[in-house]
């Protein structure tokens, strides 16, 4: 969880007013393409739930002071998907030295 933050470019991304954070963080889990979570009502009951897809795009710290700051949590992609990605890159790195697999 990133804290104080102005949230990203909203154009691509998708809203759910009703959701909890543990809804929110469900939902974000369970898509593919979802990078990024957040609440849309920080000031209230914390409710609503906002995902972005792709790259974000201007996201910047609030001044300190600065109460309209967001926390922002950011979808960490499984490791073994992580180290398979990177074996289908480096194939052949991969297969030459298992020491190489130590490394990813």
């Amino acid at each position: 969880m990133y804290s104080n933050l102005k949230l990203p470019d909203s154009r691509i991304s998708w809203f759910n007013r009703s959701m909890s954070l543990e809804e929110c963080e469900n939902v974000c889990a369970s898509n593919v393409s979802c990078t990024t979570f957040a609440n849309t009502n920080i000031r209230g009951d914390k409710s609503g739930c906002l995902t972005w897809s792709g790259e974000l795009m201007d996201i910047r710290e609030a001044p300190q002071g600065d109460v309209s700051g967001q926390d922002l949590y950011i979808k960490i992609a499984n490791l073994k998907v992580i180290r398979k990605c990177i074996c289908d890159f480096f194939a052949s790195m991969c297969h030459v030295s298992s020491s190489y697999s130590n490394i990813l």
